[in-house]
């Protein structure tokens, strides 16, 4: 694929790719992109690392977040709804209907598709959009890194057209808002950008939705209480799923209750404040607080506790003093998203059905 440079969102992950590192992808909108991107990527996000490099879509090095002074917490949370509601509903087609109801639809190509100037993927398909709804804003395209070698994407997906060279192994680290730069690594540069820390957690299987990487989340423990999750055999019910396109946190009705209940008991010295919108709905003014005291969180997953910081435990709405519990409830799937992917190695290993979780250096 050449003749345009391309900036691409990351399916399954919220951020962006600038396309100096992509060595001309998917050149699909490519021309326009640069003709309306009048302001020059700061230098301190051109750094020498290799690998994909991943930027925050509102971040100082995204161009999206260039044209905008901060993040519209609103539009997020209500997107970030939006993709969760169509996840559990279940609906995808071969038009490439997204998780956030935005899609395209337009006609299969083939070509050679350059990743940096080391690989070379002939014959690569992928969808050639003629018809595009949706939040894109002006990426050129979508990298889609789901697990389905089955069912929806099937053949074509991208770990599976590149399963040879990558043997289904990638691995990211998501940078927060404020921060310049994550990465993404594939094959045996997975290996060696994301070391093994030492903690993983199996990647469970459902024949019947093959699209999601599902783990078993056991029960999470804020402050010093222990909210379990499913039954005594130790297999969460519902099954969760990690999902970097999700932006907040899904848990279980009881288990969110819970979670929520304690969380305000030691948020208690704080004023409460006005839900953020329709997916927080536990929120405080920290306005005149020096250091408030966040509550800490473990996620236990099996074989893997994840401790979370209070940049990962609360949400902070845009441009005030104002946090929320960074976690909603749902009477479906529980899913574990990207707020609590963010400064982290995640290392996705395919073949061998685990996920690695280690300390990311974004």
């Amino acid at each position: 694929m050449s003749g345009f440079s391309a900036f691409m969102a990351i399916g399954h992950i919220s951020c962006a790719i600038p396309s100096s590192l992509f060595n001309n992808p998917f050149g699909h909108g490519a021309t326009e992109v640069e003709k309306n991107n009048s302001h020059a990527i700061p230098s301190h996000c051109l750094g020498p690392e290799k690998g994909l490099r991943v930027v925050h879509k509102y971040g100082p090095c995204s161009p999206f977040g260039l044209k905008k002074s901060t993040a519209v917490s609103s539009q997020i949370l209500a997107q970030d709804d939006r993709r969760v509601q169509v996840i559990y509903s279940g609906v995808y087609n071969r038009r490439a209907e997204y998780n956030d109801k935005s899609e395209v639809a337009g006609t299969y190509m083939v070509d050679t598709l350059h990743i940096e100037d080391e690989y070379e993927i002939p014959k690569f398909v992928f969808l050639c959009a003629a018809h595009v709804e949706g939040n894109f804003d002006d990426a050129n395209g979508i990298l889609g890194l789901g697990p389905a070698s089955t069912g929806y994407g099937g053949s074509n997906a991208f770990t599976s057209q590149t399963a040879a060279m990558f043997h289904k192994v990638f691995c990211y680290c998501l940078p927060r808002l404020e921060d310049s730069k994550g990465y993404v690594h594939f094959g045996d540069k997975a290996r060696e950008n994301c070391p093994f820390s030492g903690s993983y957690t199996p990647l469970l299987k459902d024949t019947s939705d093959p699209n999601f990487y599902y783990v078993n989340l056991i029960a999470i423990t804020i402050g010093q209480k222990r909210v379990n999750i499913g039954t005594s055999s130790g297999v969460s019910s519902p099954r969760t799923i990690l999902d970097s396109g999700t932006v907040i946190t899904r848990l279980p009705s009881s288990v969110y209750s819970e979670l929520r209940s304690e969380f305000k008991g030691l948020m208690s010295k704080y004023p409460p404040v006005p839900p953020l919108d329709n997916v927080l709905d536990t929120c405080y003014n920290l306005e005149g607080y020096g250091k408030p005291e966040i509550p800490t969180m473990v996620l236990h997953f099996k074989n893997l506790d994840l401790n979370l910081d209070e940049t990962a435990v609360t949400w902070k709405a845009n441009g005030t003093s104002q946090v929320c519990l960074a976690f909603a409830e749902t009477d479906g799937l529980a899913i574990i998203g990207n707020h609590q992917h963010q400064k982290r190695n995640m290392l996705y290993n395919i073949p061998d059905q685990r996920v690695e979780i280690g300390p990311g250096n974004c």
